[in-house]
């Protein structure tokens, strides 16, 4: 009887009996074996190749057969991908108990470090500790070996230490520069109204009394007071402005390294209100 099968010709003589047949059946397997590998490297199940490789390289295989499986087997051994996975928490702490699948499959109950054999291609790798779980997906290339593959376990204990750890931040608080731009908002206030009543008086009192031939300098100290008090207004007005824009922007810089700096000094007529700004 002649078999054909995918490059293998073997021919089994019918009747033979005990140990022929058992040997017959043996080199059925090897060859079966063998054609199986070639088609499972052809779809990339290089895992699923290798089993097979083994079996028909077996001693009780035909010499053909058994040279062409232990040739092959090298070749698919060196394609085979490895990866090497590390579980860590919050902290960057790495987690021992936790469990693998692969595609659904159970690979490892724990992680010790070692490369893991997969098939090129995607996967979703599926981790387990506890009573938490999460999935990740993954692309490995053929030949590609013991690639880093790092899992993020979102432990409640883990983030509970990484908040205890975590620098805490200041309680939000005024710009130093909003309260001198207050300051400088209610003082040009208060010197509006100062220098516009004592401007508005003058120019009444000089309407009574010397309308149209009133001196000179007492024009121009009226027309100074109230030219004053436009000036503090001004400056009233910008300075709240800032003040509030302080007041709700994000909290100061460090001290040691002021960004602003705000200077008020008294001038002839009115006030003057220094800015200064570090970039």
């Amino acid at each position: 009887m002649r078999t054909r099968i995918d490059g293998y010709l073997m021919i089994t003589a019918i009747g033979i009996l005990g140990a022929k047949r058992a040997r017959a059946d043996d080199k059925m397997i090897c060859v079966r074996a063998a054609d199986a590998a070639q088609e499972q490297r052809t779809e990339g199940k290089l895992r699923d190749a290798r089993a097979s490789l083994h079996t028909c390289a077996r001693d009780v295989c035909p010499a053909l057969v058994r040279s062409d499986c232990t040739q092959w087997l090298s070749e698919v051994e060196a394609s085979m991908p490895t990866v090497v996975i590390r579980a860590q928490n919050a902290r960057g702490d790495d987690l021992a108990d936790v469990q693998i699948d692969l595609d659904g499959r159970r690979i490892v109950d724990r992680l010790e470090g070692l490369p893991i054999d997969v098939d090129p291609g995607p996967h979703v790798l599926g981790w387990r500790r506890g009573n938490q779980s999460g999935r990740q997906e993954i692309v490995v290339h053929t030949g590609e070996k013991n690639r880093p593959v790092t899992l993020g376990i979102d432990s409640e204990a883990a983030r509970g230490h990484a908040r205890s750890d975590a620098p805490r931040t200041e309680e939000r608080r005024p710009s130093p520069a909003a309260w001198i731009l207050a300051g400088v908002a209610v003082a040009g206030g208060a010197s509006f109204a100062y220098f516009g009543l004592r401007g508005s008086s003058e120019v009444r009192d000089m309407r009574s009394e010397c309308a149209g031939h009133c001196p000179a300098s007492r024009v121009d100290a009226a027309r100074d007071k109230l030219l004053a008090a436009d000036i503090s207004l001004g400056i009233s007005l910008v300075s709240a402005g800032l003040a509030t824009y302080f007041f709700v922007s994000p909290a100061t810089p460090p001290k040691s390294a002021p960004s602003r700096e705000v200077g008020v000094a008294p001038v002839t007529g009115g006030i003057a209100a220094v800015w200064l700004e570090r970039f």
